[in-house]
Formats: C-alpha cells, structure tokens, sequence
C-alpha cells in the first residue's frame, strides 16, 4: 500500500478521536495488482453494538461511497480500523468479517498515555482467499 501522510493523518486522528470505541472507513485510490494507492480516505459511522470491540460501515453509506468513487475515477482500494488499547494486528473478527480480496485493510493501534489517547502506529494487511484465507501483512509505504 501506498498512501500520504496527509490521508495516514486523518485516520489517525478519526482513531484518537473516536477512541476507546474502534474508528472505521474507506481508502479510496486506485490499486495496480496487487498494490493500493490511497489518494483520499472516508470516515464512516461505525454502527456495530459494541463499538469498543468490532466495527462495521453501515451499508448504505459504503454503496454512496462507492457511488461517488466511482463517478470520480476512483477505486475502492480498502478499509480501515482501529484498535483500542491493542495492537495493529487482525484478529480472529477482522479475518471474519473481511470479505474484499486483494483490498487493502490498514489498522491503526490507540492507546492512552497520561489520559490522552495516542495513535501507536499502523499496519496494513492484503486478504488473500487462496491457498488458505489469510490476512497477510503488506509493505506500506507513505508518500508526501
């Protein structure tokens, strides 16, 4: 994944401040094979129960994102998501819950240090569905 400092600001500042509930959103960008390219980033509502533990982007807002990328000449290229007071890794519900093949899916880590919430750091993961349906870590790369 390739991605600007500017659109990796955002979301970390969508995480700490949605922080201790998990943030959520779309990458927008255009994705040559297997790499992504995220030229711009869209907060989503988070609508899941319990929002301290899971996410999930109410559908009507990914079909007008979708809508609006595609009218622009943009591809979805992923997700994004964070974890409160855990690591960037996916668990075992990311892994469930990814349904986009060779999508981007980054996670962005939020602890609290002295009472205020930090954004750690990311990672971004590909889904890959063949041999074995993984999550599998990919080289991000950020641009100016």
């Amino acid at each position: 994944m390739v991605i600007s400092r500017q659109c990796l600001s955002e979301i970390e500042a969508h995480a700490v401040r949605d922080y201790p509930r998990e943030c959520c959103g779309v990458l927008l960008g255009s994705r040559a094979g297997a790499e992504c390219k995220v030229i711009e980033v869209r907060p989503c509502r988070n609508v899941v129960e319990r929002p301290e533990t899971s996410y999930r982007i109410e559908p009507t807002d990914l079909i007008a994102i979708q809508r609006d990328a595609r009218d622009r000449g943009l591809q979805v290229g992923g997700f994004y998501h964070s974890h409160p007071g855990r690591p960037a890794e996916p668990s075992a519900r990311d892994l469930k819950k990814a349904e986009w093949d060779n999508c981007s899916y980054l996670i962005v880590s939020v602890a609290e240090v002295d009472g205020v919430a930090q954004a750690g750091g990311a990672r971004s993961f590909i889904l890959v569905a063949s041999p074995s349906r993984k999550l599998q870590e990919e080289k991000t790369r950020i641009m100016e």
